[in-house]
């Protein structure tokens, strides 16, 4: 979890000791280039500076329910309630609401989109350094990937990204009511090492267990919108249970006021795990 730090609230917030916090990131890492196939809206003069002022009162939906509807885990539920409460204590209007998110179609469409990418990708890399890619440099997963990219005709791939523009222009839709959607980050509290088999070649046996894990991240992956996970709560065994706050496309400014506000009223820096046993 990244901190925007505890600066005084008429300065900029800075992030952990020695690390540049978020917002000084994307300030040098923003912006378009002439002759990029797509355009985000034109970022702020300074995100860091942009911090140091309070959010605009806010419409914020949350989900209790995962993306299929189905019942989430209760300290996930937990969270998102009392994130939401948090932030209808600082002004927000906040209210229950979810973008209409047609898992069925996306999920397909998205191991289409990642396996066709990562193949491409990896293929690249190859042709640079003059390899042959071979299931020996990768972890099985990634290699199950790989071969599956390779298989995947043209007409595949196009319409897995007309499906996935379809979710980015309903979740659009959604944000022209709505700030902010609040979900929990993940779709249970945090896993054992060892939970999810890297090693299973087969993507739909590998990917069964992480869908309902990281759906809502995922989704973002899927739309392109800006999204922030904040430490707002722990479960009675002491782990952290994230809040996901996801922003309109393009309008980071609103996600990193809405973290500083919120890190301000319920700062979480001093928290520290314990490993012992």
């Amino acid at each position: 979890f990244l901190g925007l730090g505890r600066a005084a609230p008429q300065t900029p917030r800075g992030g952990a000791r020695g690390a540049p916090p978020p917002a000084a990131a994307l300030d040098a890492t923003a912006g378009c280039i002439e002759g990029d196939p797509y355009w985000a809206p034109e970022p702020p003069r300074s995100y860091l500076a942009a911090i140091a002022t309070k959010p605009k009162q806010l419409r914020i939906a949350f989900s209790t329910k995962r993306t299929d509807g189905g019942t989430l885990h209760p300290d996930c539920v937990a969270a998102i309630e009392q994130a939401a409460r948090l932030c209808e204590s600082l002004g927000h209007i906040v209210e229950e609401a979810m973008p209409d998110l047609n898992q069925t179609a996306l999920i397909p469409a998205f191991i289409v989109f990642w396996a066709s990418h990562l193949a491409a990708g990896i293929d690249h890399i190859a042709h640079l350094t003059g390899q042959t890619p071979s299931d020996d440099k990768f972890e099985g997963l990634t290699w199950g990937l790989y071969e599956a990219g390779k298989r995947i005709t043209a007409s595949e791939y196009l319409l897995a990204k007309g499906a996935m523009q379809v979710a980015a222009r309903n979740a659009a839709a959604f944000h022209k009511d709505y700030d902010v959607w609040l979900t929990s980050t993940l779709g249970s509290p945090p896993v054992r090492i060892g939970t999810f088999d890297l090693d299973e070649r087969n993507p739909q046996k590998s990917f069964a267990p992480l869908i309902d894990y990281v759906q809502y991240t995922a989704m973002q992956n899927v739309t392109g919108q800006p999204a922030i996970n904040l430490p707002l709560h722990w479960n009675a065994a002491g782990l952290p249970i994230g809040a996901h706050f996801v922003g309109r496309y393009g309008d980071e400014t609103t996600l990193l006021q809405l973290a500083a506000q919120l890190e301000h009223a319920a700062p979480w820096a001093q928290r520290r795990p314990n490993l012992e046993g």
